[in-house]
């Protein structure tokens, strides 16, 4: 069979695993959205069925043999080729290295450890969740070791998964240099603070909630005739250009906490979305891992929404929307309170300023559980200690310390590195979108985003996994991924007036 025809053949196998892939986030997704309480040993079950399924597709003797034949003739294909028989052949060999069982096991334990984790917050009770995230730990040491990985390698490995390219050290080095500029900066902007005014309103109707939220992310540029949104416990996204799912949360006394994790969520979609449609399921169509896919629902969250630009904009339909919520307030008035900075215990209430120390929390302590020197039991002692050292200020109970965030109840550890990761590289973005284009403030306060979005689509979306973090972050912006134009945004935004 010719190059050319093996290749064909290989796009079509590909996307037949995107298309299993598409039930299974439809899978999780309506886990988080719609499933009755009582059903979830069936979804584990379903989890389980549907993974091991995938599985023995993923590892079929053909699709082997014709990864192996192109990969063996990979110098001959275009660059855009070699990437993704490149990463087919990675994948595949991943997925021989691990027992259908074993991908089985795993899957239900996502879904059962998930529903342990929502009773455990929902009653403050750490004891409760922690024999699940003994398993999660043990598993994933499993699974890593399967794939040739021990000690201090499962961490690395952990990182690698979610953002190619990168390792405990790289990312330990690169925080080292954030803990050491941030810490300063964070106590004088602080002190440059005014006292926040504790401030209630009337309580806001769900349904009014994400009709807003609905209408801005639409605006922004979120396409929703190929996605919707609704609402979760944990806000997220799932799902690719063909059908993209968003979720958020509701506060009743202020729409804006909604707004601004449907916008985040949205940063995930619109990226998703940006990706090539018609190479879904191979390098050209994927992302380039979770810190460029934060990178893009940072900026959004962050440059974009906390701009006063934005707010000259949305300040008019926000007051529409809920006419009893801060009535009268001006857009440079709620520009300046979205600004506000002020340490809290919960990662996800977090400003700018601060929201980065909480990753910091999370790295050093995931890290110290997958190499063994700190015992899940040990966890909430250990997660208070560094609460007070990095934020001066310790969780009153479990559920606001290590049961606030889902991510480890799914396993999912080396996955918050990718938020300050993510950070970093929007920052860089940022600075070299703002300094090409003066225009910018004038095109948002009149709620033009194309520009940015279209900025985005050619730098990042475009090029889907051809690059990894660091390289993708070069070819848009000139610079490595470094920690020092998230340090001069923080200081222009909050210290230099640059709203």
């Amino acid at each position: 069979m010719s190059l050319d025809a093996d290749y064909s053949r290989l796009e079509t196998e590909l996307r037949k695993l995107n298309e299993f892939g598409s039930i299974m986030m439809l899978l999780g997704w309506d886990e988080e959205v719609n499933l009755p309480p009582e059903s979830g040993a069936l979804r584990a079950a379903q989890h389980g069925a549907l993974a091991a399924a995938v599985h023995r597709e993923s590892v079929s003797p053909s699709l082997g043999d014709l990864i192996r034949r192109l990969h063996d003739r990979i110098g001959e294909l275009s660059p855009q080729r070699r990437a993704v028989v490149a990463w087919a052949h990675r994948d595949f060999r991943e997925a021989t290295a691990l027992p259908q069982e074993l991908v089985e096991r795993r899957a239900r334990l996502g879904s059962e450890s998930c529903l342990a984790w929502r009773k455990a917050r929902e009653a403050k009770d750490f004891k409760a969740f922690a024999p699940w995230l003994e398993k999660q730990v043990a598993i994933t040491h499993e699974v890593a070791g399967h794939l040739g990985k021990s000690g201090a390698a499962v961490y690395d490995w952990c990182i690698d998964r979610h953002d190619p390219g990168l390792d405990a050290a790289f990312v330990g080095e690169i925080f080292g240099r954030l803990r050491a500029g941030l810490i300063p900066l964070t106590r004088e902007i602080l002190a440059a603070q005014s006292p926040a005014e504790a401030k209630r309103y009337p309580d806001c109707d769900d349904a009014a909630q994400l009709a807003f939220c609905r209408e801005i992310t639409g605006a922004l540029g979120f396409d929703y005739s190929r996605g919707r949104i609704d609402r979760s416990t944990h806000p997220f996204c799932a799902g690719d250009a063909r059908d993209c799912r968003l979720t958020t949360r509701f506060a009743a006394d202020n729409p804006v906490d909604g707004l601004f994790s449907a916008i985040h969520e949205a940063g995930h979609g619109m990226y998703a979305q940006g990706l090539p449609a018609d190479h879904a399921g191979d390098a050209l169509g994927r992302d380039a891992g979770m810190g460029v896919h934060e990178s893009q629902s940072r900026l959004w969250e962050n440059q974009v929404a906390r701009s006063g630009a934005f707010w000259r904009w949305c300040a008019p339909k926000l007051h529409a929307a809920f006419p009893a919520w801060s009535p009268g307030e001006s857009p440079e008035s709620l520009a300046r309170r979205m600004n506000a900075a002020a340490h809290t215990i919960i990662r996800v209430d977090a400003d700018e300023a601060t929201y980065n120390q909480h990753i910091l929390l999370r790295f050093d302590l995931e890290r110290r559980l997958l190499d063994g020197s700190l015992k899940v039991r040990d966890l909430p002692e250990a997660w208070a200690e560094q609460s007070r050292e990095l934020l001066g200020i310790a969780p009153a109970h479990d559920g606001e310390g290590v049961l606030q965030d889902i991510h480890w109840s799914w396993g999912e550890f080396g996955y918050f590195p990718s938020y300050t990761i993510g950070n970093m590289i929007a920052a860089a973005l940022w600075e070299t979108f703002t300094r090409d284009r003066p225009s910018w403030q004038d095109e948002f306060a009149r709620g033009d985003f194309a520009p940015l979005l279209a900025f985005l689509r050619d730098r990042v979306h475009r090029h889907g996994r051809i690059a990894d973090a660091r390289e993708l972050c070069k070819q848009a912006t000139g610079a490595d991924l470094a920690p020092e134009a998230l340090l001069r945004h923080l200081r222009s935004r909050y210290l230099g007036g640059a709203i």
